[in-house]
């Protein structure tokens, strides 16, 4: 419709019916959605202002990294494995950092033993 209407820029050489998105590009776009909703909510969890969220970050990170591996044998993201692989190639690199600074390690440790002694 915008190449049939004069309330939008004509483009030059082109139709903006060249950039319509497929079917199948719309499907593929809701399951990037999906791939990358999984970091965001991880990334969501630390988002306190009331106390420290580094505690959690082992777990977190574990628990992305196995939706992401589940997410590679799905056949459904079949077309983004390599992707997701990268992903998770980049999730190890977090890890190896946190092996090299036993912050969030101690704090875990710290945030359980203050849980227990609470209850």
């Amino acid at each position: 419709m915008a190449d049939n209407t004069s309330k939008v820029p004509k483009l030059q050489g082109k139709k903006y019916a060249d950039y319509a998105i497929s079917e199948e590009e719309w499907k593929m776009l809701e399951l990037i959605y999906e791939v990358l909703k999984e970091p965001h909510d991880a990334q969501a969890s630390f988002s306190s202002e009331s106390m420290p969220t580094v505690w959690h970050t082992i777990p977190t990170l574990e628990t992305l990294q196995d939706q992401w591996e589940t997410f590679t044998t799905m056949q459904k993201f079949h077309k983004l494995k390599g992707s997701i692989e990268k992903g998770l190639a980049k999730l190890n690199k977090y890890y190896w950092f946190l092996d090299q600074n036993n912050v969030a390690f101690i704090s875990l440790g710290k945030h359980y033993t203050f849980s227990f002694i609470s209850i």
